[in-house]
């Protein structure tokens, strides 16, 4: 209604605008969607803030004080970037958040222990624990202004590393019954495919979604399709003694064995023009075709042996690669190509080599 309705009788007319409580404001505030904070207060009236003439209600300051900090100085919201499935050989991990508005990272984790960490750094190393029922990271970002952000958590799955055989004959990747551990392949598994003393057979993998994989061994006589995409990070690798042909998109990220090619090449792997090939951060040789094996590259081949210790080349050659199509080599100060005993390396496409 009218504001002052004990003055009215002295103001001549009704011209007095009309005027609504805080609670009409904030029903209405959300109806249209408009962000606000609502406190409500029983039986104060006018003197909502002041309890008498000279002081506040005392819950009056710090209700100010908590919409200062939380709207104006809190932190941006985090997130936490890491291996969320890791296998039961790789423990030891390593977390991030971003560092922007952030001074202090109050980090807590609920089965592991932290091997590095700081609460003024937005990096941490933990060490889990395999047998705890449960595992947790979380981090609850502070502002230089000790306002504190919202705490940002992730779980952590532990799976066996295991070898998953192929055991059936010529067929689809997703058959799980031609597997034998009974299920497709996933992220910490070893696939085989054994080698085959006289008939050829033919595996084609054709999936909905991106498959994840610790490794494959592709046998002699096996033949090994790559229509979807496969990633392999903080794993062993891919070696042919068979024949591989990717005509998709195939990561090899951070090869973890030491001694441990990312790509070794016996047989025969061939990327075709609509295929991708990325590796970056090997251990070994990015890429090695070994005496009698035969690489050819139709499409993109992106090697980014980015680790700055390795003293391997990025793709030794002592059998056959033939380069039709691009590729790119990044390296600081080593070298990309090594073509020794009866290796020959053919190049017919483009080439782009980085020294970064």
């Amino acid at each position: 209604g009218e504001p002052f309705s004990n003055l009215l009788w002295l103001v001549v007319g009704s011209d007095l605008p009309v005027v609504y409580g805080s609670n009409p404001i904030s029903v209405q505030a959300t109806s249209v969607g408009l962000a606000h904070d609502f406190h409500s207060y029983t039986n104060r009236g006018h003197g909502v803030h002041e309890n008498g003439s000279n002081s506040l209600h005392g819950d009056i300051v710090p209700k100010i004080s908590d919409g200062f900090y939380v709207n104006l100085l809190r932190p941006a919201p985090l997130v936490i970037t890491g291996d969320t499935v890791i296998c039961n050989d790789q423990l030891l991990q390593e977390y991030k958040t971003r560092q922007d508005s952030a001074a202090y990272y109050d980090w807590a984790i609920i089965g592991g222990s932290f091997i590095q960490h700081s609460p003024f750094s937005p990096e941490v190393v933990v060490l889990w624990n395999e047998n705890a029922p449960v595992k947790s990271l979380s981090v609850t970002p502070y502002s230089y202004h000790r306002a504190r952000g919202l705490t940002k958590s992730i779980t952590v799955d532990i799976l066996l590393r295991r070898t998953n055989t192929w055991t059936g004959g010529s067929g689809l990747w997703n058959t799980t019954s031609d597997w034998s551990l009974g299920i497709s392949p996933d992220v910490c598994h070893n696939v085989v495919f054994p080698d085959l003393s006289d008939l050829s057979q033919n595996v084609t993998m054709d999936s909905t979604a991106r498959v994840n994989i610790s490794k494959i061994y592709i046998g002699q006589n096996q033949n090994l399709t790559l229509l979807s995409p496969l990633r392999l990070e903080n794993a062993s690798g891919i070696e042919v003694a068979g024949q591989l042909t990717i005509s998709d998109t195939v990561d090899i990220l951070s090869v973890y064995d030491a001694d441990q090619n990312s790509l070794e090449v016996a047989g025969t792997a061939d990327i075709t023009t609509n295929g991708v090939l990325n590796i970056s951060q090997a251990t070994e040789h990015a890429v090695k075709v070994v005496n009698g094996g035969n690489l050819s590259n139709h499409g993109k081949m992106n090697i980014m042996a980015d680790n700055p210790n390795n003293l391997f080349q990025d793709i030794k050659i002592e059998g056959a690669f033939t380069n039709y199509g691009t590729l790119s080599l990044s390296h600081p100060d080593k070298v990309v190509i090594h073509v020794t005993g009866g290796g020959v390396f053919t190049n017919e496409g483009i080439m782009v080599v980085k020294e970064e």
